[in-house]
Order: structure tokens, then sequence, then C-alpha cells
């Protein structure tokens, strides 16, 4: 119990409790004082009215402490203050003695110091006018309105008021000296939050290691470790965390540091994480006093990825370098700001014919690699516009001066933190060479085709005119009477085994050995030719040969004998294929930089199906093969491949029953120019 009540009160507020507690420390004292004078009042025979006055000011004590301890201080003060107040003015105003009046009137200055110090100097000052005024109504009642009783009570009046003033300034530099104590106390609790909560949540591990133990662990420490803060502290050896390869010569260096041997510095190691895995930490140590003791404290930062991106980086570096000299591709590296060479592989030696120390540090125009130095800033500029290059055709020169064709391509990639060309040739020669390898054994197997077609083809189409011959020579020599028809169908016979047999030489020697001698040609003169050598065909079958020449000389660029085969294919064509008394029309004139020629026919037409097929050699479509008309099928073959050696082009419109029509587009040429 009595521990209890001797025990100070704290509130939330500090001011509050610091009040509370010396407003106890005092009415304690005047406890004991008012129970020390009860005592001695009524052992030495004291009267009545001095043991109620003992009493009661031991009472006024305990009320006030009561109300302390509940918190209501400035009550309990004033409640203090008023009682010890009426207390001395009960005792001067039931006492009228002199010496009780100079007593009491001397005891004024308790409850003015007790108001000043809890209160303020204002109610200090209250006090002290009550208590004059009071002490002038006393000592006219007590000692008469004399001039001793006048200075009396101006010597005590003076006495209040240098009090008043004493305590006005205490009071204020008290007051001022709490408040500032205040302010820095929650200051440094609120420095002191910010602090914890940074440990607290930082990304950093941070421990305090003191006498060979941790004494204080973040929660960061425990995830780099593994284990919680409270098991960190409580370990008898928390070095061990420590990977046994690094542990004594970090204990060694910790040691110093702490010992002030070294200065603090920052550490690499390896520990053991709780779950086994090795972990890498960076550690900044540094010394402090903790708790007034040397201790180290140490910044610790999880390096693991960077370790780990570290060694990915080192083994890629490796398997570069690696594939970048035995790569049999020609691979250089240039700096983009200078050009100059920092790394060529064994490749480009061999194949530009320079040693590495002859090429390192100098530029392409120092080795005077370029042919064309245009052809350099073009390449140059492409790649930094687009950031690559992808398969350029480049002449660079060999150190001996001969000239290579090479394919290059190129790559801005950063290394040390600046841009480089990666740049790759290859031997445009070899793959030219396997190319033209390619193409030739491609060409080789569509002769091989070709000959299987021909073959095919010939042997059909030989056998037919060969059984009408061998017939007709039988029937000769059964029937004499009908000699005369029998020779006409021989002789038309031997005509068609002729123009398969120049059919065949004339795609022969276009495709092999083409001879041809261009000039400008007057379209309208070319065709007028071919179309008179045909009108007789025209007129034998009834067919209305019409033609449309253009209004001015159409010239083009032309040999004329392939020309003039070309037209009377088309037209030829066209009137074996349109039945007596149709029309075929032909029509030349100009369309853009172009000489357009159109040869339609109104003849039996050419269905879907077969118009993709019509320029391959030896086609003739069913409807054609059925019918009497007598044809070697490569007629449009060779026109098309003459029109392919102009630079021309042909296309069909044709519809069965309906008729076909045929454009052939040459380039047109002005003839002044030539």
């Amino acid at each position: 119990m009595l521990r209890h009540w001797f025990r100070l009160p704290t509130f939330a507020d500090d001011e509050h409790t610091h009040t509370a507690r010396a407003l106890l420390l005092v009415t304690w004292a005047v406890l004991a004082i008012a129970l020390l004078y009860t005592i001695l009042c009524w052992f030495l025979g004291g009267s009545m009215r001095s043991l109620l006055l003992g009493l009661a000011v031991a009472g006024v004590a305990l009320l006030v402490q009561a109300f302390a301890w509940r918190g209501h201080v400035r009550l309990a003060v004033w409640l203090l203050t008023l009682a010890l107040w009426g207390v001395l003015t009960w005792a001067v105003t039931t006492d009228g003695r002199p010496l009780v009046y100079d007593i009491v009137f001397t005891g004024y200055v308790l409850p003015i110091l007790i108001a000043g110090f809890f209160i303020g100097w204002r109610a200090s000052l209250l006090i002290a006018v009550l208590s004059l005024l009071v002490g002038l109504e006393m000592s006219a009642t007590i000692l008469g309105l004399t001039r001793d009783s006048v200075l009396n009570w101006l010597a005590h009046s003076s006495y209040f008021v240098f009090a008043v003033l004493l305590l006005g300034v205490a009071t204020l530099n008290l007051r001022r000296a709490r408040e500032r104590s205040r302010r820095e106390s929650q200051q440094r609790a609120q420095l002191q939050d910010v602090y914890d909560a940074l440990t607290e949540n930082s990304l950093q591990g941070l421990s305090i290691f003191q006498d060979g133990r941790i004494v204080f662990a973040n929660r960061a420490s425990s995830t780099q470790t593994g284990y919680s803060p409270q098991e960190l502290c409580q370990m008898q050896r928390p070095l061990e965390v420590i990977h046994a390869d690094d542990r004594q010569y970090l204990m060694d260096e910790l040691n110093k540091t702490l010992l002030g041997e070294r200065p603090p510095t920052h550490y690499e190691m390896r520990i053991v994480h709780r779950d086994g895995q090795i972990r890498w930490l960076e550690v900044f140590t540094s010394r402090i006093l903790y708790q007034g003791r040397p201790a180290l404290q140490a910044v610790s930062i999880d390096i693991s990825a960077q370790k780990r991106a570290t060694e990915a980086l080192r083994h890629s570096q490796a398997w570069f370098a690696k594939i970048f000299n035995t790569a049999p591709v020609n691979i250089s590296i240039n700096r983009v700001d200078n050009n100059q060479y920092v790394d060529i592989n064994a490749s480009w030696c061999s194949f530009y014919g320079y040693s590495r120390d002859e090429v390192i540090g100098r530029t392409g125009l120092d080795l005077n690699l370029w042919f064309d130095l245009n052809e350099r800033q073009r390449v140059i500029q492409q790649t930094i516009n687009e950031g690559q290059l992808r398969n350029v055709e480049v002449r660079i020169r060999h150190r001996s001066g001969a000239p290579l064709q090479v394919l290059m391509s190129s790559e801005i990639l950063e290394l040390d933190g600046q841009p480089h060309y990666l740049t790759m040739t290859t031997d445009l020669a070899a793959s030219k060479q396997a190319e033209h390898q390619r193409l030739e054994l491609a060409l080789a197997r569509e002769r091989l085709e070709f000959f299987k077609e021909f073959m095919g083809n010939i042997s059909h189409d030989l056998k037919t005119p060969l059984s009408v011959i061998n017939t007709s020579l039988y029937l000769l020599e059964r029937e004499p009477q009908k000699q005369q028809e029998k020779l006409r169908v021989i002789k038309a016979q031997t005509v068609l085994l002729g123009r398969y047999i120049q059919d065949i030489l004339t795609l022969s020697r276009l495709d092999h050995a083409p001879s041809l001698t261009f000039r400008a040609l007057d379209l309208n003169e070319s065709m007028s030719h071919a179309v008179e050598l045909l009108r007789a065909t025209a007129e034998n079958k009834q067919i209305a040969l019409q033609v449309g020449l253009a209004e001015c000389a159409l010239y083009v660029l032309a040999d004329r004998d392939e020309l003039h085969r070309l037209w009377s294919n088309l037209i030829e064509n066209a009137l074996n294929y349109t039945p007596n008394g149709g029309a075929v029309t032909v029509r030349l004139r100009q369309q853009g930089e172009d000489a357009l020629a159109e040869i339609s026919d109104t003849g039996i037409g050419i269905s879907a199906g077969d118009l993709p097929h019509i320029f391959e050699r030896f086609y003739r479509a069913d409807k054609a093969r059925s019918s009497q008309i007598s044809g070697t099928g490569l007629g449009l073959a060779i026109a098309k491949k003459v029109i392919e050696m102009h630079g021309g082009s042909i296309d069909v419109e044709s519809a069965p029953g309906v008729g076909s029509t045929f454009r052939v587009a040459l380039p047109r040429i002005e003839h002044d120019t030539l």
C-alpha cells in the first residue's frame, strides 16, 4: 500500500506529469510539517485551535494529493494555494497577537511561491494582493494605524512584491526551459521513431556487434540470413553464419576496425543462409558507441543477384569470345565515334590478309580497304540511321590490292558503355559460285525435263505425219487412180514435219545461242509486212483480215527477223483457229512508254483451264488437238521467247466460242535519240 502511495504518477503529457510529481513532493512536505506541528501541540499542551489547524492542513494536503493522483493538477494547485492562504488568514484573524500577525504575514510567502511556481506569476500576484489587503486590515486592527504599523506593512508588502517579481522571472524562465525541454524531448522521440522506422523498413541489413555478439538486428538482416532478429541476438557465435572460407579473415578485419587499428571499410563476403544457400553480401562497417560502450555497426546489402549476373555475363563473354574467334564468318568490331578496329577474328585476318596487330587501333581508311568512299559513307550512314545493316553487296580491297566482292551485315551494340559496330562479311564470290552451281544444276534438271517432255511430244507429233505418209504410200501402191490425192496428203505432212524441225531448231537457237541484231524499227512497217505475207491464207479461208496501224511511227529496238517471226506466228495462229468467214483484226497504238500490238480473232477461243498453259512448249488445247488444224504447238512458246528477249510482255483474253485477243507490249523509243 505504502509502495503504491509513494510511486510517482505518469501521464501522457510530460508537463502534466512533472507538475503532478512536484505537487506531490510539496504536499508530502506540507503533510509532514502539519503532522509534526500537530504532534508537538499535543505533547506540549497546545490549544484545541492549534490542533485543529494542524489537522486541517494535513487534510488539505491529503486532498490535494488525491486530486494530483487523478490528474486534476491545476485544481489541486489552486486548492493547495487557497487552503494554505485560508489557514494563515484564519490563524491571524482568530489570534490577534502581534507575534502571530508577524508570523502569519511572513507565512503568506508560501502560497505566493506555490501559486507562482505551479500556476504562474499572475496567480502569485493575485495571492500577494489578497495577502496585502488582509495584512493592511489586520495591521490596522491589531497594531493600530501608527507609523510603525504602516512601515511594518510596507516592509512586508515590498517583500511580497519582490517575491512576486522574482517568481515571475523564475517561472517564466522555468516554463521556457520546460517548453524547450519538452520540444527537444518530442524531437528526440520523433527522430527515434523515424530512425526505428527506417531501420525496420530498410532494404539494407543493419546489425550491431558488441563483445563478439549481435546486440541488434533489423528485419532486412533476418531476410538476408533466414534467422529472426531475436535468433540472431541469441546466437553465441553469430559469425558462424559466414562462409567458412571467409570467416577467419573477416573476424580479423572486424576486430582491427573495432580496436581502431584500421579505418572503417567495406567487404564482400559469403554467408550460409538458413536454408543452406550461399549468398553474397557487401558489408559496410563503422565504429560506434552503443549504450556507452564501443561497438561495431554493420550495414549489409544482398548482392547475390548482382554476383549471379556478373558470373552469367562472364560466361556469356567467354562464349562470345569463343564463337567470335572460331566463327568461319569474317567478324570485326569498330568504335562508332572514330571507326577504329578494336577486335577482329581469325577468319577476318585470313580473308583480308592482315595480322591482328596491323589492324587494331586503325580504321578501314588507314588500311585502304574501300574502293569507293561514297559507298563506305552510305553503309555507315544506313547503319547509324537504322541501327543495323543487312546483306549489302560492297567491294573491299585485299591487302594485296585485289578486289573482293563481299556481302556485309552490321549491327550497333554497346561495349564498355560505348557504341560499336559489329560487322560480318562473307565472300560473295564463293556464294555466287555456289549460286551459279545451283542454277547450273537447276538448268540441267530443266533441260532434262524439257528433253523428256520433248521426246514425249515429238514422238507423238512425229508419229502422226509418218503414219499418214506410210498409209498414203501403201494406198498409192494399191490404188493408182488416187495418186494425186495421196501425193497431196504426203506433201502436207512433209511440210508439217519441216515446220516441226524448223520450230525446234528456232527454240534451241533462242535458248542457247541467240544472235540478235537490235536496231530501231517502225512497228507499222514490220506489222504491214507480216500481214501482207499472210493475206493469201486469209483469203483462202474467206477470213476478213483487218489492219489498224498507228497514226504515227512507233519505233522499238528490235531484231528485224525475230520481230517478223513474232507477228507471223501470232497472226497465223489467229487464222488457223478462226473458222471460214470469220475475222482477224490487227491494231497498233501507243500506250504510255510502250508500243502496243493487239491481234484479235473470232475463232474457237481458249478455255479458262487452258489459258495458263498456252505458252508452254508443245502444248495445244484438247479442242485444238481434236480439230483438223495442223500445228507444232511451239508457235506461242517461240513468240513469248522473242517478246522476253526484247524486254516486252504478252497477255491474252479469250472465251470459248467468242475468240481471243493477244496483246504485246514492247518498250517504245524515240527515233531521234538513236
